[in-house]
């Protein structure tokens, strides 16, 4: 992000490391359909939640941000999992961004106690036509599901991928993969696709995007302190990104 940039996430910060895996994403308003407690049950549980964020560019190369506001709606209304990351582009060219990227996750609901993660980001620009955001991340949680006080460790693998294209000026649209390794044992993996559309020069600048995903494989998600009953099966997210020079 630019020098000085104050940004405003009510939508993904990117279709990547920062909206994929279990740190770092939620951004935006969002329906995720989960399969009930029979695989072939129908219809759908369906979740609601959002996640507003603030982040700011302290220098051309360094970004600071966080998710501030995790909200669930339904079922059971609660305050989710605050997070935190920073992100450095080490390597920075016309043509391709390569940076680390740091991610907390801290125990502002249960049953999850904190977590950790470490990330690759890259980013690689096709002139003014596309771009390409790609990353590894490795993260570490630590639970107590059952409330008898044992800490449960995972570790997970985060391989996430996106690709946009410019339409015209303002207008873009693209597609997202990933492979998300859950505790080093199963293996979800997720397409979708995303549009967005900007409004405004300089400052204040705004994206409206939207997204959706469906998942294949099954990664169980907690919920409520229990696990829920099936794994996720799609998932729709609208929101905005305001950019603001300071």
């Amino acid at each position: 992000m630019p020098s000085r940039t104050l940004r405003i996430d009510l939508a993904p910060p990117d279709y990547a490391l920062l909206d994929s895996g279990a740190i770092g994403e939620g951004y935006g308003f969002r329906f995720h359909g989960y399969d009930g407690n029979d695989p072939d049950d129908d219809p759908d549980e369906v979740v609601v939640t959002s996640g507003v964020g603030l982040a700011f560019g302290i220098t051309p190369a360094v970004e600071v941000g966080a998710k501030l506001l995790p909200i669930r709606f339904t079922p059971n209304p609660d305050y989710l999992d605050l997070e935190l990351y920073l992100r450095w582009a080490f390597v920075r060219t016309r043509a391709a961004d390569v940076g680390v990227q740091f991610g907390m996750q801290l125990p502002t609901d249960s049953p999850r106690l904190f977590g950790s993660s470490v990330g690759l980001p890259v980013r690689i620009r096709m002139g003014d036509v596309g771009r390409l955001d790609l990353g590894i991340e490795l993260e570490v949680l630590f639970w107590d599901a059952d409330g008898d006080g044992d800490v449960d460790v995972d570790g997970n693998v985060d391989l996430p991928m996106a690709l946009s294209f410019s339409v015209t000026e303002r207008f873009y649209l693209g597609g997202q993969f990933g492979l998300f390794i859950y505790d080093f044992d199963t293996v979800s993996v997720r397409g979708g696709g995303h549009v967005g559309f900007t409004v405004g020069r300089g400052s204040p600048l705004v994206d409206f995007t939207a997204s959706f995903n469906v998942f294949g494989a099954g990664r169980y998600t907690p919920r409520d302190g229990r696990w829920a009953g099936g794994p996720r099966r799609w998932e729709a997210v609208a929101g905005i990104r305001l950019h603001f020079g300071l």
